[in-house]
């Protein structure tokens, strides 16, 4: 399966068109939009134009998301099941570590697949000011559940992958950069492409 990890999209409205015509070269099966689109009528307008299965989740600045467009599964702390693969969203305003666990402690951790805004602590989240700004929570959950793959934002200048073990992190804010990146499972191989 391949997956376009995207994130911070912050009003850019003309990426919908970039990220349809990428999905369509690369055969893409699936995108991950980690939030942040800064208005609800952007996030609307991008996610009613998407021509492929796209699961995505809200930002810090995100108050609604809503799309008429079928492929498009807003997961605000639930899991949705996709060839083959556990798509679990967390919306951190109303989530807990306790629940994070509870919600996923069925999924096989070789196919889950964490969708969160912020990054889990200490992997890229290195913010401008020489902090880490992960979270904690997200942390603990990926050290303890190993989940295949963990998509997030936020950091715009942390922007990357990292492999930790069988986890494969990726922070895939594109506000500074413009990059996406695409993911191939059960491989794990990563593809840098610009949007």
């Amino acid at each position: 399966m391949k997956i376009l990890c995207i994130s911070d999209i912050h009003h850019l409205e003309d990426m919908a068109e970039r990220i349809n015509n990428i999905c369509r070269r690369e055969k893409i099966d699936v995108v991950i939009n980690a939030g942040d689109f800064l208005s609800a009528s952007s996030a609307r307008r991008i996610l009613d134009s998407m021509q492929t299965k796209t699961f995505v989740i809200y930002g810090n600045w995100d108050e609604k998301i809503v799309s008429n467009n079928e492929l498009v599964s807003v997961l605000s702390n639930n899991i949705e099941l996709f060839k083959d693969y556990y798509f679990f969203g967390v919306d951190e305003r109303f989530m807990s570590y306790e629940l994070i666990k509870e919600k996923a402690r069925d999924m096989p951790s070789e196919r889950l697949i964490f969708i969160t805004h912020h990054p889990p602590y200490g992997i890229l989240d290195l913010a401008w000011s020489g902090n880490n700004i992960g979270l904690m929570i997200y942390r603990e959950f990926v050290n303890e559940k190993r989940p295949i793959l963990h998509v997030f934002g936020h950091v715009h200048e942390s922007q990357g992958v990292f492999m930790d073990g069988t986890s494969l992190f990726v922070n895939a804010a594109i506000a500074n950069t413009k990059n996406g990146y695409i993911v191939k499972l059960p491989e794990l191989r990563v593809t840098k492409v610009k949007l």
